[in-house]
């Protein structure tokens, strides 16, 4: 299984196992450490701004090219991709479950792909961007309207995935 991870640039041709992930010459590479610490690398489109292991549902969540791809982390296959939003955030919380956003909408990802949802649907967001976590929560902050600069401030708990101000 999957137990580390870690960008690195280019890799000389033959220096590890590669899994191609991606359909594009602008690619980022990813080097996976298994449990022997045996490596491989994985190639996957840019950008990729996050990723994500969950030991608790043994899943390696890579947001790329604003989309989400999940990948099996016993035998490296890719479980789901989802790219029906423009994905522009992902975390994890404590417990090994996902959150992600795309522009107006947060999601939460309970044990895989298959299984996201949006977070409390009534919230109007413009231009979510996630900018800290903790232990206990998701510190996120929208745009008040869409045509001015203004920025408002939330706070989800990720016990009971619901927003504060």
């Amino acid at each position: 299984m999957i137990t580390g991870f870690e960008k690195i640039n280019r890799p000389q041709s033959g220096e590890y196992k590669e899994i191609n992930y991606s359909g594009t010459d602008y690619c980022v590479w990813v080097k996976f450490i298994d449990e022997n610490y045996d490596e491989c690398c994985g190639v996957f489109a840019s950008p990729v701004s996050f990723i994500g292991l969950s030991n608790k549902n043994e899943k390696l969540l890579v947001l790329s090219n604003n989309e989400l791809i999940e990948i099996d982390a016993n035998d490296y296959s890719i479980s789901s991709v989802n790219d029906q939003y423009e994905y522009t955030n992902a975390t994890m919380t404590p417990d090994g479950r996902f959150i992600v956003s795309d522009k107006y909408s947060i999601f939460i990802i309970e044990t895989n792909l298959q299984e996201i949802r949006e977070i409390d649907p009534s919230m109007i967001f413009e231009r979510i961007s996630f900018d800290k976590t903790t232990e206990e929560y998701l510190v996120l902050s929208s745009d008040i309207t869409y045509d001015r600069d203004d920025r408002e401030s939330y706070i989800l708990n990720y016990r009971t995935l619901e927003y504060s101000k």
